[in-house]
């Protein structure tokens, strides 16, 4: 059990810094969206601006989706879970990650990789005028992917620690002893 709750942590604790690192990339980013609508609202568009915005903000949404994940912020649909016990939302959970989230990301992380290693060894460049190299945009999509599928493996242990935990007794029981102080973390 000690295993997975370290696995389990370092991977959150690298997906952690590795979001709060890449959120700073917010600022400047609307910095260089404000400056574009001036540079076109005045006559003077740059050949570079629309590109790049585009880049970072790529960039952004996929390095940070292991950290939206790990915070619970991802949008997802409580209609039916809502009104369940928490073993079950836990048990249900699991079965989700394990059947449908897993399989989805190792399905596409080897194409994303070809993607990113054939404009890598090609030395792609933009359609656009600007043409700049397509490479280091497309670098973050093996990473941010590869780190939203840790991700995964984290959200899965803990579901697996919760319910071995917490096998024996019901969730109101845990509640009771809790109160009682009987439960030390």
């Amino acid at each position: 059990m000690n295993i997975l709750k370290g696995i389990s942590k370092v991977i959150d604790t690298m997906n952690e810094k590795v979001g709060i690192v890449c959120s700073y990339i917010s600022a400047p980013l609307m910095l260089l969206i404000v400056f574009e609508v001036i540079s076109r609202k005045t006559g003077h568009p740059t050949i570079w601006g629309y590109e790049t915005i585009v880049g970072v903000y790529g960039w952004l949404i996929l390095m940070t989706a292991a950290y939206g994940l790990l915070h619970d912020s991802i949008v997802k649909v409580d209609i039916l879970s809502g009104g369940w016990n928490e073993k079950t939302q836990h048990i249900v959970a699991l079965i989700t990650y394990i059947v449908f989230f897993i399989p989805y990301c190792t399905y596409l992380l080897p194409s994303i990789w070809n993607s990113f290693y054939t404009d890598f060894t090609m030395m792609s460049k933009s359609w656009s005028s600007w043409a700049p190299l397509i490479w280091p945009l497309k670098l973050c999509m093996p990473l941010g992917w590869g780190l939203l599928w840790l991700q995964g493996i984290s959200e899965i242990f803990k579901h697996i620690i919760f319910l071995i935990e917490n096998r024996g007794e019901s969730f109101k029981d845990r509640e009771k002893l809790e109160e009682g102080g009987a439960l030390h973390e």
